[in-house]
């Protein structure tokens, strides 16, 4: 799992743009276009580093764990299987604390399950939305 104090220390090592880059190397599958990877570094160093650090430092200030036993709105829950970002078992707590939520876990994707594999994210998002009473 990537660690926003690691993340924060290497831009401050090796700058911004080359750090996003690393951290976008555990972002994705083997299994993915290397286009799609390639496209997604160019766009992570477009990123200034007044909004980066913030950014990243925000991740471990925000915990509202507590709470989420208190969601009443549908929610659905999706990861990739290879995710070192956010793991699985990140997913699963999500699962367990939130009532009714339901947990999908897309083959061959990692922390961007929406570029790696588009259709089946999109299939999943559909379906579950369907399922909504308007």
């Amino acid at each position: 799992m990537v660690q926003a104090d690691n993340v924060i220390t290497r831009i401050q090592q090796i700058g911004t743009a080359a750090a996003s880059k690393e951290v976008i190397v555990h972002s994705f599958s083997s299994h993915t276009d290397s286009a799609i990877v390639e496209w997604a570094q160019r766009e992570v160093i477009k990123t200034p580093r007044h909004v980066a650090e913030p950014a990243i430092r925000s991740l471990d200030s925000f915990d509202v764990r507590d709470k989420l036993s208190r969601l009443t709105v549908p929610t659905l829950i999706i990861v990739g299987e290879e995710d070192e970002i956010t793991p699985i078992a990140s997913s699963q707590f999500l699962h367990d604390a939130i009532p009714g939520s339901e947990l999908h876990i897309i083959p061959k994707a990692a922390h961007f399950p929406m570029l790696e594999r588009s259709h089946t994210f999109n299939q999943t998002a559909l379906a579950f939305l369907d399922k909504i009473p308007y």
